[in-house]
């Protein structure tokens, strides 16, 4: 069983070797003489489970180190040891460095010892929890995505799009999006499992009208809400059609976008389409990254299709089961499907794509 680490801070070396020999055997020990010094040690990579810290030390005392350390050790549990501590000092440590324990110097061994034991183990608790509800929303994640590709192929493929191009989106835009909005994206379509027509009329077989497609996110909402720790992206899929941070504004876009492209238009007529509803910002970003000339259209064989490729047009089997829908931009891994499914089913070929040009071409291209 491996021990749980602890990191000493004390400018008093006599302390430092105390605390060494009664912690000896207890835990994984790490000393350091200054706030700083312990700060350098936690940036090399320890990953303490305990930091114990005096509270007068010259030039970075206690209070200052330890919020600090919550940057670079936030789940480590933060115990006190100081024998010079006024009421102001001790509010300060409390409220703003999230203390576990207070001890006073000297402490006895025994007391010191079950102060960084119960320091340790909300350590631990605190790991577990979160490995709980990581491995829980991981696989939630999946499951829904699962479900997504079973019931509606053509939806899923969609949703990907939508992802794909969100993110495309906030790289063109030097934007850096959190875990919650990335997964906001990659779930922005699941809705289409409880909209009735929302990837085609059954009736007419005709792209949906805009109030069905703007209940496509709201309705993922509804069926993620629930989920630990993806409460904050529900409330993003249910603000998507309603102004809302850029984010939402992004899905609104990419979906409507997505949604008009895939019924057999080019992207720049499927842009021109969804021009009123997207808004102006979102269309020039878009209009940058999917019509701009600096794209050649050509038909391809299965055997040419190259990584950064984006299908113009559905790919199908000669049967007409459809393997990747339009939009999609070829990696590796879709490839390689298209290939294996070519060789083993036909597939209907050659294939409109669009291939982006070199930088040295795109040049040329615009001074011509």
């Amino acid at each position: 069983m491996t021990i749980p680490a602890v990191l000493c801070v004390d400018d008093e070396p006599n302390v430092l070797h105390g605390l060494r020999r009664a912690l000896r055997g207890a835990f994984d020990i790490y000393t350091a003489s200054s706030g700083a010094e312990a700060l350098r040690l936690l940036e090399s990579g320890i990953d303490p489970a305990v930091i114990c810290s005096d509270m007068r030390m010259p030039g970075m005392d206690g209070a200052e180190f330890l919020a600090r350390s919550r940057q670079l050790a936030p789940d480590a549990s933060r115990v006190l040891l100081s024998g010079q501590a006024d009421i102001e000092s001790l509010s300060r440590v409390i409220n703003d460095c999230g203390v576990f324990r207070f001890l006073i110097k000297p402490a006895e061994r025994p007391d010191l010892l079950t102060a960084l034991r119960d320091a340790a183990e909300q350590h631990r608790l605190i790991r577990s929890e979160r490995e709980l509800l990581e491995g829980t929303l991981v696989g939630s994640l999946q499951l829904l995505s699962q479900a997504l590709s079973l019931a509606s192929p053509d939806a899923f493929g969609r949703g990907q799009r939508v992802e794909q191009i969100v993110l495309n989106m906030a790289q063109h835009e030097g934007l850096d999006l959190g875990w919650e909005d990335r997964t906001a994206a990659s779930l922005a379509c699941l809705g289409t499992l409880a909209v009735p027509g929302a990837v085609k009329d059954p009736a007419t077989g005709q792209r949906p009208d805009d109030d069905v497609i703007n209940a496509i996110a709201p309705a993922g909402a509804d069926l993620i809400e629930h989920i630990p720790r993806l409460q904050t992206v529900a409330t993003t899929l249910r603000q998507v059609g309603h102004g809302g941070e850029w984010i939402e504004q992004s899905l609104h876009a990419a979906i409507h976008f997505v949604w008009a492209w895939s019924d057999g238009r080019s992207p720049r007529e499927a842009l021109d389409l969804v021009q009123d509803v997207v808004g102006p910002r979102a269309y020039d970003t878009l209009w940058t990254l999917h019509c701009r000339e600096t794209q050649t259209i050509k038909k391809v064989w299965a055997a040419e299709l190259e990584k950064g490729m984006t299908l113009l047009e559905p790919v199908r089997t000669r049967q007409g089961v459809l393997l990747m829908p339009a939009g999609i931009t070829l990696t590796g891994s879709s490839m390689i499907r298209l290939r294996n499914f070519g060789q083993r089913y036909g597939i209907v070929e050659p294939i409109r794509v669009e291939v982006p040009v070199s930088e040295e071409e795109a040049s040329l291209a615009a001074a011509s």
